[in-house]
């Protein structure tokens, strides 16, 4: 488990990265307050695709927070190995 706190301007955007291998099993889900922030979710891959290519589909999962309100939040990601939650990452976010 990881806790993080975070502080973020009210209006501003909170950017978290984490790596992501599809073929390989390696994914996150999130777990927050939909009513405490708007959230973005997209997928940059580290090397271009290439047609007829299996594989090389690592990279980096960009989760984008928008606070709604001032105030604490919590923002959590399970981070999974083939379909078995091997860390948590917890954000406690601060909007002022």
């Amino acid at each position: 488990m990881r806790f993080k706190l975070k502080i973020v301007l009210h209006g501003k955007s909170l950017h978290i990265r984490l790596k992501e291998h599809g073929s390989v099993g390696i994914w996150s889900e999130v777990n927050y307050d939909s009513t405490r922030f708007d959230m973005q979710s997209d997928f940059k891959y580290n090397r271009p695709q290439k047609p007829g290519w299996n594989g090389g589909d690592d990279g980096k999962r960009i989760y984008k927070l928008i606070p709604l309100q001032r105030g604490f939040a919590i923002f959590s990601i399970n981070h999974i190995f083939r379909g078995t939650i091997v860390d948590k990452h917890y954000y406690i976010i601060l909007t002022i």
